[in-house]
């Protein structure tokens, strides 16, 4: 309007005057630059500043677009406009009541906001200011739950791999990964949980689970589940163990050991006295198993096998002794052997030796059963059957001689062995 005015001051001023009026070119100069100077500072600001954050440049109002950038956790900034008073300042479409102290809420990534200037007279002048959030690098769970069993430890963002172990019952395993930011992606044996928990079907044995989390970045970190679901065979097993003593003059605790003399069908059963008997409760199979077992010397009556448990072994009468080698399935698992050496002795007089080899993690336990049948020669007479011992390495003849009365086809016949003492006194009344 000033300017305006000022125009049609100069014009009458110049027609009252005539031709006669003279205007210096100097004060026309500076009415020019007066209104130049006026309309290059309409709907500028003066200031633009965000609190504790540096812009990409120094401000100026001249300068029409501004950067900055601010970490992953600051979620809004407060900003600070300086303007003259008759200006209305709104940012992106919206009214602003005090340019003085702007909250601005920011997302990650870039977030622009346009800054209009307008004293509605004049052009609008824009500025545009880019804050820039940087991308979560957080990749870490803070837990990881379980439909059953628990991990080998307590759960630590930091650490990576667990094992977990569950009964055989259980064909499946529902995974519950705790994130500690919504933005952080999972997937569950490389698929993407879209819900809170995965069930993952679980074999018998072993198998793993792996877990991927993804930051908002693109940085991944894997959790690995290592899953072990118990065998579902089963093994009886006796209920009591009765001690005995064998041939060798070792004690036995573990299972009856056949005296020398018995008849002995190979295997042992309730006619011979001994114990077979079963006790009904059956124990799940478990890692408390062998995954080999071997002998020194010997003739096995069948291939090993983790779920089979008694074993013959045949061995020669010269045999003194036999080493047992046996390995666990699962590491962590104890094996002891009856006696408590790995070398078990084979006495002179012994036609059996059995041995029990005890396998155990943590409650879980199994007994594996050797019998060592000796190599032993067989005379039979027309009413007796008489079992020796062979011959040494020294060609001498042992003198343990075991006699059996047997029955004759008539059964109310019965020939009875004549003692010793009885020929002795024979042969002493025979000098008479």
């Amino acid at each position: 309007m000033q300017v305006k005015s000022l125009k049609i001051i100069l014009a009458a001023t110049v027609v009252s005057a005539g031709t006669y009026m003279y205007v210096p070119s100097s004060f026309a100069d500076t009415v020019t630059n007066i209104n130049e100077s006026q309309i290059e500072s309409a709907n500028q600001l003066e200031n633009l500043e965000i609190d504790g954050v540096k812009l990409d440049k120094a401000f100026s109002s001249n300068v029409l677009n501004y950067r900055a950038t601010v970490e992953n956790d600051v979620k809004n900034v407060t900003l600070h406009i300086t303007a003259n008073a008759d200006e209305v300042i709104t940012i992106n479409g919206n009214k602003v009541e005090d340019p003085t102290n702007v909250t601005l809420n920011v997302n990650s990534g870039d977030n622009i906001f346009s800054i209009v200037v307008d004293d509605g007279i004049n052009t609008p002048v824009t500025y545009t200011l880019s804050i820039s959030r940087k991308l979560s690098s957080n990749n870490l769970l803070q837990n990881i739950k379980l439909s059953s069993g628990k991990l080998s430890k307590a759960f630590n963002s930091s650490v990576t791999e667990y094992e977990v172990e569950v009964p055989n019952k259980v064909e499946s395993l529902t995974v519950t990964p705790e994130v500690f930011d919504a933005i952080e992606t999972v997937k569950v044996n490389g698929r993407l949980l879209n819900q809170e928990s995965a069930t993952v079907k679980i074999p018998i044995g072993k198998s793993d689970i792996t877990i991927d989390v993804t930051a908002e970045n693109g940085e991944s970190k894997k959790y690995i589940l290592h899953v072990v679901r118990a065998d579902d065979s089963v093994h009886e097993i006796p209920a009591k163990k009765p001690t005995v003593t064998n041939g060798s003059g070792r004690t036995n605790t573990g299972f009856p050991v056949m005296q020398t003399g018995q008849k002995n069908s190979g295997f042992l059963n309730n006619a011979q006295g001994t114990s077979s008997q079963k006790t009904g409760n059956q124990i799940k199979q478990s890692q408390a198993q062998l995954s080999s077992l071997s002998v020194s010397s010997g003739t096995w009556n069948k291939t090993f096998s983790r779920d089979e448990y008694t074993y013959h072994i045949a061995v020669g009468s010269s045999v003194k002794s036999v080493t047992i080698d046996a390995i666990p399935r699962t590491r962590g698992a104890s094996v002891s052997i009856e006696g408590g050496e790995s070398t078990i002795q084979l006495g002179d007089n012994a036609k059996k030796t059995i041995i029990s080899i005890v396998v155990t993690k943590d409650d879980k336990r199994k007994t594996y059963v050797l019998v060592f049948d000796k190599d032993v020669k067989v005379k039979k007479t027309s009413n007796s059957i008489v079992t020796t011992n062979t011959s040494d390495n020294t060609g001498h003849t042992n003198n343990n001689v075991v006699t059996k009365n047997v029955k004759y086809a008539n059964q109310n016949q019965t020939k009875q062995s004549t003692s010793w003492w009885g020929r002795l006194w024979r042969e002493i009344k025979s000098w008479f």
